[in-house]
Parts: C-alpha cells; sequence; structure tokens
C-alpha cells in the first residue's frame, strides 16, 4: 500500500449530521481492490466517520469517499495536460463524474469533504494551521505517528490572508 497523508477536519459531533461510526479493519489485512466506474479503490464506499475524543468531547469526521473519490477524479485530470489527461480519464468518464458530483451537490450543497490525502508526503502548506506545540508523537503498531490537532477558529486564523 502506498504510504499517504491525511488532513481530516472534526466536527464536533452535536454539530455534525449522524454517522455510523469508522470500523478499520485489521491491521495488516490486505486491503481489497474493487472496482467501480470511476476507478479502482480500496477504501469502503460507507458513508460512515472516524470518531475521536479529545479534552472530554467527541468529534467526528465524515468519510464521504463517494464525494472525495469524484473530487479526486476531476482534480486529477485538471491537474494532468493533454494528452496525458484524456488517456487516463476520457471525456466520457470525466463527464460522468463532473455530472454525479453536480447532483451531489444538489442534494446536499452543505456536503463537504472533511479529508484531504496526499500520497508519499505531507504538503507544507498543510503545517500552516498548526503551532509546533500543537504537535503529538505517538508510537502506534505500524510506528511511529506525528499527529497536530488545533481549533478551527485557531487553524483558520493562521491560514486565513487577512492578518
Amino acid at each position: 500500500m502506498t504510504a499517504a497523508a491525511y488532513l481530516r477536519m472534526y466536527l464536533p459531533a452535536d454539530l455534525a449530521e449522524r454517522h455510523p461510526r469508522h470500523t478499520v479493519t485489521e491491521a495488516g489485512s490486505t486491503p481489497i481492490l474493487t472496482r467501480s466506474e470511476f476507478g479502482v479503490y480500496t477504501e469502503s464506499p460507507r458513508d460512515d466517520a472516524f470518531v475521536a475524543e479529545y479534552e472530554g468531547r467527541r468529534y467526528v469526521c465524515p468519510r464521504t469517499p463517494r464525494l472525495r473519490m469524484l473530487e479526486g477524479l476531476i482534480a486529477f485530470r485538471n491537474a494532468a495536460s493533454a494528452p496525458t489527461s484524456t488517456m487516463l480519464v476520457p471525456d466520457p468518464l470525466a463527464d460522468r463524474a463532473s455530472r454525479e458530483l453536480e447532483r451531489i451537490q444538489r442534494r446536499a450543497p452543505a456536503k463537504r469533504s472533511h479529508i484531504l490525502t496526499s500520497p508519499f508526503y505531507v504538503p507544507l502548506r498543510w503545517f500552516g494551521a498548526f503551532a509546533p506545540t500543537e504537535r503529538d508523537l505517538l508510537q502506534t503498531d505500524d510506528g511511529l505517528t506525528i499527529r497536530y490537532r488545533t481549533a478551527r477558529s485557531s487553524g483558520r486564523c493562521r491560514v486565513s490572508s487577512e492578518p
């Protein structure tokens, strides 16, 4: 599996819509490749959420895998130049993905992706939302994990273009 970095936006559970808790597969299990009309993925298509307890409060991060897959496909297509972009994501596929994304946004205008994913490395711009003191080093079964946590208002203030 490719190493990846994730930037997740957790919302207070009482302010977020209700999502079932995301269940993680056993450590060391092999992800199952699933083919869909928009590509191959290993992530569960279930519309659930990551749940975290922090300072006595419960927070949820909606996964919205279908929405993220569509946004990622379109972003990938737009990032590559022709003819590479059209070979990897043909026009009919890009059109179908755009139409489905528009349908999702029409049905639920407030629905947003709460997870950014970056393969291989952590983009430097992500660190701008956090103070150095908001870093936690954790030892997990998979090795050392670095986690940053901040209040949404603090992160927004730090990345805002306003002084």
